[in-house]
């Protein structure tokens, strides 16, 4: 079972088939998510029940980005200058003091 580097973790995942079914923990949360996606792959999120987004960070360099069919939680993601893939909850701490503001984006974000 693949490590995963870094890892977001938000909502309430249920897995049924894991053996973190029922436990709501952090470190069995991340085991359930990397467990599935060894077995599963991309289709993994859709075994698992409830409002949840994961961003995974394996130490292969992929990456591993799903959110509930419903959007409840959310995810943000950007390329940094370097090329690496950033993940977070909010689109705000992707940002750093060399993020330009693109005026199309904040017109698109409106419209």
């Amino acid at each position: 079972m693949p490590h995963a580097e870094s890892a977001l973790l938000l909502g309430n995942p249920r897995f049924a088939t894991s053996a973190a079914a029922g436990r709501t923990d952090r470190a069995s949360t991340l085991a359930a998510w990397t467990q599935a996606f060894a077995h599963k792959g991309a289709s993994a999120p859709a075994a698992v029940q409830g409002d949840f987004a994961v961003g995974l960070t394996l130490p292969d360099g992929r990456s591993f980005l799903a959110v509930d069919r419903f959007g409840v939680q959310t995810l943000c993601y950007r390329v940094d200058g370097q090329g690496r893939l950033r993940f977070a909850a909010r689109a705000d701490e992707l940002a750093d003091e060399h993020t330009p503001i693109d005026p199309q984006a904040i017109f698109d974000y409106l419209f």
